[in-house]
């Protein structure tokens, strides 16, 4: 509430939300007051103030790394009158140790704490003096990757508000008497992975606020009286409930406010034993409130799931993962406010929608009314998956499609779409405003249904008609095609369309050969990956062009060419890339000239990576015209390594002008930059002898 009520008195600015959290900023004026007016009270240690820690100090964070026992300073430990303390920490780099003693010491001279954050260490034990902090209400030991016990005298902290143990993933379990921190009201245990089972007691936190996981073993009921629960709840092994699906019905998940509920069974059992009943009875029972924004479902069982699931109006994601045996969803379009539905590992699944089209379309044939919020859908190792609805005969023939009125439903605001491992997959509703589509693994039907069939367009209160004019997706932006067993060539009365494609990707496809007619279509193209494609063939089109076809792509700037056998050089209308600014050649075995008009690209190209190309055996002349390079990364090219060893390489003088050059081979590495030049600073490293 005082955050909110220095943001309305422009204290703080422009706020936000990223993957970390709210964030807000401070103008500069403003900050300097609000230090000015704290004066020595609050600070920011940095490395050459570390043993300036005034007597008068409360709020401590530390502006440097600790990367050793010798970095804490000593003032640090006679500040006893500290009430906060931030510790630094890289989200992103190791944690420090720190010896037992000066650990003791440290979290022992904090006796007058508040907040205290001990984030991101590689101790193997939380220090028992921190009993001893009898005012601490926030305590961070998020990150503490090698803990797996917590210390029993944490149980004193009667005023402890919020305790966060996030990524402690070594963490067993929770001390048993720790309903004695009464006023506790958050309790984070996000990935907490090794978490074997919550205390018993724990319903006699009543004011706890925000739980992230619960394991049953310690008495789903105990979720009974935590009227307050809210933020995210994970309840993993559910499938130890089976013996006493009562306790389901008193945990009262309806009553909590929920914003992510995430629900485990560790073991997919099938029908035998009434397994599959009792899975039934635990999701009915563990129905949340209307107000839930997402819901993970995993391991579930064989039979139908809740029709609660569809009632949720609020719902945004939908994830239902890895339930090998369920054959059957409920009707996930009354989903009206969801925007991404991931469906992955769910190895029985035939059809999404079960019903027959015709009964489909009777109660729902106006396709504003179909998916309206939807903009990501997943659909991830689906391999029995057939189609999004259970249609007749008739209509799963292409010319008998465009005249059934399913097919003339459509996602309206469809953004992203990601088919991957669905091989039995042969048709999908359109989606006209997808951005971002993905085919891995799936049938060439599915992918001839994109090429060929008609844009819809909807007019508002009408169902959707088609259009043989434009391109089924015409906002494309990216595009990948792989794991196509016999995916031969692109439709070019399809590419032409794709106006807006700025990214293309083509992995895995073994029976692609060329790309004749298609690049010069592509106007708008910035990134091009092709790897893994055995028979392609860069060079020669159709016509005999030898690549000139690529000068149609004035604004590439990304090429990445990996694992093209058949690729031995470059083709040659790459040359006119004035925008290419990466060249990528990874895995060309076969590739044997570096062409001399490399150099025309001397205003736009700033990297280049060659890695294992083995018969590439010299750079050309033209490398020395290559005024903008910046990085020149060689790895594993036997010959070409050894003629680009510094000073005395054959071609080193080609290269001796770009600023770093990485000479990598059996996985020994030489970087080496070199010549300061004006306005450029740059470290020379010289490789031992």
């Amino acid at each position: 509430m005082l955050a909110m009520d220095l943001l309305w008195g422009s204290f703080f600015q422009e706020i936000g939300k990223n993957e970390y959290g709210e964030y807000c900023k401070m103008h500069d004026l403003m900050h300097d007051l609000a230090v000015s007016v704290a004066r020595k009270e609050g600070t920011i240690v940095n490395v050459k103030e570390k043993e300036n820690i005034a007597d008068q100090t409360r709020h401590v964070s530390i502006g440097f790394a600790l990367d050793s026992v010798r970095d804490v300073p000593s003032s640090l430990l006679k500040a006893n009158k500290l009430r906060t303390f931030l510790w630094p920490k890289d989200r992103y780099g190791p944690g420090i140790q720190i010896d037992k003693i000066v650990y003791d010491s440290l979290v022992s001279s904090f006796n007058c704490s508040r907040v205290l954050d001990l984030s991101h260490l590689c101790n193997e034990r939380l220090s028992n003096s921190i009993g001893l902090l009898k005012h601490l209400r926030y305590l961070d030991l998020s990150w503490n990757d090698r803990i797996e016990v917590l210390p029993h005298s944490i149980t004193r902290l009667v005023n402890l508000q919020t305790l966060n143990l996030t990524f402690c993933n070594r963490l067993r379990e929770l001390p048993g008497d720790i309903i004695k921190l009464r006023n506790l009201g958050h309790l984070y245990l996000y990935c907490c992975n090794s978490l074997s089972h919550m205390p018993h007691g724990l319903g006699q936190l009543t004011s706890r606020g925000c739980p992230s996981k619960s394991k049953p073993s310690g008495g789903i009921s105990e979720l009974r009286d935590l009227n307050n629960l809210g933020g995210r709840l994970f309840i993993e092994g559910l499938e130890q409930l089976r013996c006493n699906t009562g306790e389901v019905m008193a945990a009262n998940l309806r009553a909590k406010q929920l914003d992510f509920l995430s629900l485990g069974w560790k073991r997919v059992v099938s029908d035998s034993g009434g397994g599959a009943d009792k899975d039934k009875m635990i999701l009915d029972g563990l129905q949340p409130s209307q107000n839930i924004k997402r819901l993970d479902i995993s391991g579930y069982g064989d039979l139908p799931l809740s029709s609660w699931v569809c009632s949720l109006s609020n719902l945004v994601t939908l994830k239902i993962i890895s339930c090998q045996h369920l054959r059957h969803l409920p009707p996930l379009r009354l989903l009206h406010h969801v925007q991404l539905i991931s469906l992955q590992n769910l190895r029985s699944l035939e059809y999404i929608d079960s019903n027959s089209s015709d009964e489909y379309h009777l109660r729902d044939s106006i396709s504003s009314k179909f998916f309206p919020s939807l903009r990501d859908l997943d659909l991830i190792n689906l391999p029995n998956l057939m189609g999004w609805w259970r249609t007749t005969g008739a209509e799963t023939d292409q010319e008998h499609q465009q005249q059934c009125p399913l097919f003339l439903l459509s996602f309206p605001c469809l953004e992203t779409l990601y088919i991957r491992s669905c091989p039995n997959l042969t048709s999908m509703p359109p989606y006209p405003s997808v951005e971002e589509l993905t085919f891995n693994e799936v049938s060439d039907k599915l992918l001839r249904q994109w090429f060929m069939l008609p844009t819809p367009t909807t007019k508002p209160g009408s169902q959707a008609s088609t259009s043989s004019s434009g391109s089924p997706v015409p906002g494309l932006r990216a595009l990948q095609i792989g794991r196509m067993n016999t995916f031969e060539y692109f439709p070019v009365e399809v590419l032409h369309r794709l106006t807006s494609l700025d990214k293309l990707t083509l992995n895995d496809n073994p029976s692609l050969r060329s790309l004749s007619g298609v690049l010069k279509h592509l106007n708008a193209l910035r990134y091009l990956k092709v790897e893994s494609c055995e028979e392609l063939d860069l060079l020669n089109g159709e016509n005999g062009d030898y690549g000139m076809q690529w000068k149609q792509l004035r604004g590439l700037q990304d090429l990445i060419l990996m694992d093209l056998p058949k690729l031995e050089s470059l083709p040659e209308g790459l040359q006119h890339l004035t925008n290419l600014r990466r060249l990528v050649l990874m895995n060309c075995s076969h590739f044997t000239s570096f062409p001399e008009w490399i150099g025309n690209l001397e205003a736009s190209l700033e990297e280049i990576t060659i890695a294992s190309c083995p018969s590439l055996r010299s750079l050309p002349e033209g490398m020395r015209h290559l005024k903008s390079l910046q990085k020149l990364k060689i790895t594993n090219c036997l010959y070409l390594n050894e003629r680009c060893q510094r000073e005395e390489g054959a071609d080193w003088p080609k290269i001796a002008h770009i600023p770093e050059v990485t000479d990598e081979l059996d996985g020994q590495e030489s970087t080496i930059p070199f010549h300061i030049r004006s306005g450029r600073r740059c470290l020379v490293v010289i490789p031992p002898k």
